[in-house]
């Protein structure tokens, strides 16, 4: 499994990241007010995949973020290396899920 920029980037973006900058190599994300370093910090997504080192940089990334928030890193490992299409479909199957079991709850509430 070899986690994505892109997704890396969406996960920090929906705990509250920032984009902060972007050079000739990376996207630097900030983190959100909450989350407070003694000095500033900033992660450092790469661009580019095709580098020799950003598999290797990557999966590190990915483990310091789980590490962070207390996740499983191989649950986030998964996440992180899924394609738009498999996370699309991932969604729209839980989607799909949660309305059957608001139906199902609601049909109870007006049986009782």
């Amino acid at each position: 499994m070899q986690p994505k920029s892109r997704n890396i980037i969406a996960f920090l973006q929906s705990k509250g990241w920032t984009l902060a900058e972007t050079t000739a190599k990376y996207f630097l994300l900030q983190p959100p007010p909450y989350i407070q370093f003694e000095e500033p910090f900033h992660f450092r997504i790469p661009r580019s995949e095709a580098g020799k080192d950003t598999p290797e940089y990557l999966l590190r990334l990915a483990f310091k973020i789980a590490e962070m928030y207390e996740l499983d890193k191989f649950d986030l490992l998964a996440l992180l290396s899924k394609n738009k299409g498999e996370l699309r479909h991932e969604i729209e199957a839980q989607q799909r899920n949660l309305e059957m079991k608001q139906s199902y709850y609601s049909a109870v509430a007006m049986a009782s």
